[in-house]
């Protein structure tokens, strides 16, 4: 029998992450399979400092939509939508927004691109959903109750999911357990309230969907305080189910199905301390035992912005501090 060092959660009074040797390749009956590899490599970095944009698939490559940075002490709001030229290997500006936007949700279907909600300047939330077409054409849809900033957002088919969110932006009090779904088959329909998520309101936390359901982690509550807890929703059965907690809490995770797995880069986590940090941290999260395992770092330590494409993760951006941002960008290829 084979020995493999498994992170698991003890939920003592700091939470404490302890790192624990485990014989054999079993984990209450359920065969756990090896961690995937990721080999990093860096990409060409953004025209601008960015964090807070939408990132998406488009034809495989990644589209980054909005976004802000700070500029002499000031938040500023893009409206630039930046494809990056895979044969070229550099970004180039294609089209503009109607308006500059941050934190927005948002997927592609059939070379459209649906954006919907975050906030824009002033951080005012943005209720509005747009559509950019193949020729980077913006269409704006009447309001549609989107989702404000802060909700996580996954789609699943045709649905668009979204969960919680500030109300009002900036306003951490408004943290809400609000959760919609929108079709994206019929965008102008707006977006459809859901029995809201259970737990405590939150804003920015982690969200994928795997083999039928949406799994959601952490995220910060009404006093701004990292969360460790993790739901999965079930989306055929309608209904939520929490599971146990994660090593430690965690805000702007990034979640990444694959496989067996879902992949988290951490961003932002809480120490021991009861610090917030910012961080480089990877884990890999295994549905079928509820194991987590350490799954390395990612090249820069960020609040980054990533999407997933075939066996590419993509982190573009991102917040690598209080009121500032990095232009820096990398792909890992999954092995």
């Amino acid at each position: 029998m084979t020995e493999f060092l498994l992170l698991l959660s003890i939920m003592a009074s700091k939470q404490t992450l302890l790192a624990c040797v485990i014989t054999g390749l079993c984990i209450g009956c359920l065969a756990v399979p090896p961690v995937p590899e990721i080999r990093w490599h860096s990409l060409p970095p953004l025209p601008e400092n960015s964090g807070g944009h939408l990132l998406v698939s488009y034809q495989s490559q990644p589209l980054v939509i909005g976004g802000t940075n700070w500029v002499g002490g000031n938040k500023i709001w893009y409206n630039r939508i930046l494809q990056l030229k895979g044969g070229e290997n550099v970004w180039a500006t294609v089209g503009e927004l109607p308006y500059p936007t941050g934190y927005s949700t948002g997927t592609v279907v059939d070379r459209t691109v649906i954006v919907s909600g975050g906030n824009t300047t002033g951080n005012q939330n943005v209720a509005h959903t747009f559509l950019i077409t193949s020729n980077w054409q913006c269409k704006v849809l009447p309001d549609t109750a989107a989702p404000p900033y802060g909700a996580a957002s996954t789609a699943v088919g045709e649905r668009l999911f979204s969960c919680g969110g500030l109300l009002k932006s900036n306003d951490w009090e408004t943290a809400s357990s609000r959760f919609a779904v929108l079709n994206t088959l019929d965008p102008e329909a707006g977006w459809q309230e859901q029995p809201p998520m259970p737990g405590t309101g939150r804003a920015l936390a982690g969200i994928c969907a795997w083999q039928g359901k949406l799994f959601v982690f952490g995220g910060a509550d009404r006093q701004i305080c990292n969360l460790a807890d993790c739901w999965t929703f079930d989306i055929a059965g309608n209904h939520w189910k929490r599971l146990p907690d994660m090593p430690f809490p965690m805000r702007s995770a990034l979640a990444f199905p694959w496989k067996e797995w879902i992949i988290l880069i951490v961003n932002c986590m809480t120490t021991n301390e009861g610090t917030t940090i910012t961080t480089d941290r990877i884990l890999f999260f295994h549905p079928e035992s509820s194991a987590w395992l350490n799954g390395g770092h990612t090249p820069y330590s960020a609040v980054a912005d990533g999407m997933i494409t075939d066996n590419k993760i993509f982190l573009v951006g991102g917040e690598d501090k209080a009121l500032s941002r990095t232009a820096e960008c990398a792909v890992g290829i999954l092995e």
